[in-house]
């Protein structure tokens, strides 16, 4: 079952402040780099989110979250 849209908001945040305690700054990064980053830690994403979702969605998240900010 695919989590809501707010669970994945939700849990995208996590994700970001989780890579952010390791040194890996997504919210400020560009987009070339947070794609590029995305794509190294993709099954990480999909770990955290609880689905497979491809980069597309997760890069879109990240916008989401980045306006919600």
């Amino acid at each position: 079952m695919m989590p809501t849209q707010e669970t994945c908001l939700e849990r995208i945040q996590f994700c970001i402040s989780d890579l952010s305690d390791n040194g890996i700054n997504v919210a400020t990064a560009d987009d070339r780099l947070r794609a590029r980053l995305v794509k190294e830690h993709l099954e990480y994403f999909q770990l955290m989110l609880g689905y497979d979702s491809d980069p597309a969605e997760v890069l879109a998240l990240l916008r989401q979250q980045a306006t919600h900010a």
